[in-house]
């Protein structure tokens, strides 16, 4: 368990659409749109949180080096991936993102008093491929409501 947020958890899906335009409906309606996948943003806002596990999820979130240093530009993303498991007492309906990373920005203030990390997650779908090793769109999870299993 990395920790547990002071506030409430927001998730954002976004879904990408791609209008397609023939001549015969003109310059601003589109014939036909075609779904373009989606991904979603998780902030969150920890208060009592594990030190050493959020280290790994910085680390896993810059590619999966050294904490702390880079590796290379243009490094799949692919091998750091982490599962974010999301609950909530008050809605027994939990979320999981089984592929998702530390977005950008990670607030982190260093003080005497009560430290509070402010982060927001990426997740993508998760790849799929069939036996012949194409990654496919159809099917992957963004994410997953065990509970409705």
């Amino acid at each position: 368990e990395l920790g547990i947020s002071n506030d409430k958890i927001t998730i954002t899906p976004e879904f990408f659409h791609q209008d397609i335009m023939v001549d015969d409906y003109g310059p601003k309606v589109p014939a036909l749109i075609l779904w373009q996948l989606g991904e979603a943003r998780i902030k969150m806002t920890l208060v009592h949180f594990d030190s050493d596990l959020l280290d790994t999820c910085i680390r896993k979130s810059m590619g999966g080096g050294t904490l702390g240093t880079m590796v290379a530009g243009g490094t799949s993303m692919a091998a750091s991936y982490m599962s974010l498991r999301i609950s909530s007492p008050v809605k027994a309906k939990p979320y999981v993102f089984p592929t998702a990373f530390i977005e950008n920005r990670i607030d982190i203030p260093v003080s005497n008093e009560k430290t509070i990390v402010v982060l927001t997650w990426r997740a993508v779908p998760k790849p799929t491929a069939d036996g012949s090793g194409e990654i496919l769109s159809a099917g992957m999870p963004l994410w997953t409501n065990p509970a409705q299993a």
